[in-house]
């Protein structure tokens, strides 16, 4: 069976123990990277939401199955990214008003093996919590995922409130990142993140910048 239909069939079963065990037959056995296992995970709760789109699954299956892929990668980041050293870049992410934030937990852990300490504030968090939070942590970096068109209006007010903080850098990545000209809904000086493998090329660059880590070059 195709591993991403597998996943999905145990994610929708609820049982976190074979998800787990299946994901670290893939990464062991098959000796997969990091950023492969990403993009598994990625790849999953896309066909999990395709199929909740389609009214193959309810709403509550698709809960179940984001919580199992949330325990995934909060037991990959403690098994496979605790030797970390004490990281000097900080980086925050948000959802504007989406429910679905797999991908930024995904992303997340990708950014902590680059190096970075990371955050991931809860969905429909108001924009003077974002800012107050924002100015009280001082991230250096702030991303922000947008999947719904429905919030474009939200990407830009948010974007210039947080650009002009302390000046951190503003990403904005998600569904409507590879299919919009995001740059019209953006603060000038916003970068556009359209998929995982420019995510994982900008982490590289960054990090080896500043202090010498690369993400697919790391033996984890």
């Amino acid at each position: 069976m195709e591993p991403k239909k597998k996943l999905t069939e145990l994610f929708l079963s609820g049982n976190l123990t074979e998800s787990w065990k299946n994901i670290m037959e893939i990464k062991e056995n098959e000796r997969k990277s990091s950023h492969e296992i990403y993009q598994l995970l990625t790849e999953t709760m896309e066909f999990v939401s395709e199929m909740w789109e389609e009214n193959q699954i309810t709403a509550a299956e698709e809960q179940i199955a984001s919580y199992i892929c949330k325990s995934i990668l909060n037991n990959y980041s403690l098994k496979y990214i605790h030797n970390v050293h004490i990281a000097s870049n900080k980086a925050m992410f948000l959802c504007l008003g989406e429910k679905q934030d797999i991908g930024t937990y995904i992303l997340s852990n990708m950014f902590k093996e680059g190096g970075w300490s990371s955050r991931v504030l809860e969905v429909d968090m108001t924009i003077d919590y974002i800012v107050g939070y924002s100015l009280e942590w001082r991230p250096h970096l702030i991303w922000l995922s947008i999947s719904n068109v429905y919030h474009l209006h939200k990407l830009k007010k948010y974007s210039e409130e947080l650009i002009k903080l302390h000046s951190p850098k503003i990403l904005v990545g998600g569904n409507l990142a590879n299919n919009y000209e995001l740059e019209r809904y953006t603060a000038p000086g916003v970068i556009i993140i359209r998929n995982l493998k420019q995510a994982i090329e900008w982490i590289n660059q960054t990090g080896t910048e500043t202090n010498g880590i690369a993400l697919t070059n790391r033996e984890i």
